[in-house]
C-alpha cells in the first residue's frame, strides 16, 4: 500500500504510492487488427423500465474495434520517496527488482484496460538479455 499506494478501504487507509508510471510507449510499431463484438440484447440492456425481455428476435448490433497484438513495450518508472521501501521487508534487494516484480505480475495476472475479463490487456514478458 505504501509502494504502489491504495483507496480509502485498504488495511492502512488512503494513500498516495511512492511509484511513478509514466506512459508505456511500444518499442516498434505494433500489429493492429480489427475485432468485433456483436451484443444480441442491446433493447434488453438499455431498458431501464425493465419491460423489454432478452429475446432472440432483437437484432445484434456489431461493433467494430481495433486491437494491439504482437506488441513489445518500454514501461518508464520513477520513485517519488524511497522511505517505504525501507520500511517493508520486500524479499528483493532493490526497489527497483520489487516493482519489476509486481509490475510484471499485475499485467501479466490481470492485464489493464478494458475487456480484460475476455482476455485482453494481459501481457507476457520476454526478458532483456543484457549479454
Amino acid at each position: 500500500c505504501r509502494i504502489f499506494g491504495s483507496p480509502k478501504e485498504s488495511a492502512i487507509g488512503e494513500h498516495q504510492g511512492s511509484v511513478i508510471f509514466f506512459d508505456a510507449f511500444p518499442i516498434e510499431p505494433p500489429e493492429i487488427e480489427p475485432d468485433v463484438m456483436n451484443p444480441h440484447y442491446g433493447k434488453y440492456y438499455s431498458d431501464d423500465n425493465g419491460t423489454v425481455p432478452p429475446a432472440d428476435y432483437h437484432n445484434p448490433n456489431p461493433i467494430f474495434f481495433l486491437t494491439v497484438k504482437n506488441a513489445s513495450f518500454e514501461f518508464h518508472i520513477a520513485i517519488s520517496d524511497n522511505s517505504p521501501f525501507k520500511q517493508t521487508s520486500l524479499p528483493e534487494n532493490t526497489p527497483k527488482a520489487a516493482i519489476e516484480k509486481y509490475l510484471h505480475a499485475a499485467l501479466s495476472e490481470h492485464g489493464i484496460g478494458a475487456k480484460t475479463a475476455v482476455g485482453y490487456g494481459y501481457m507476457d514478458f520476454v526478458e532483456e538479455s543484457t549479454s
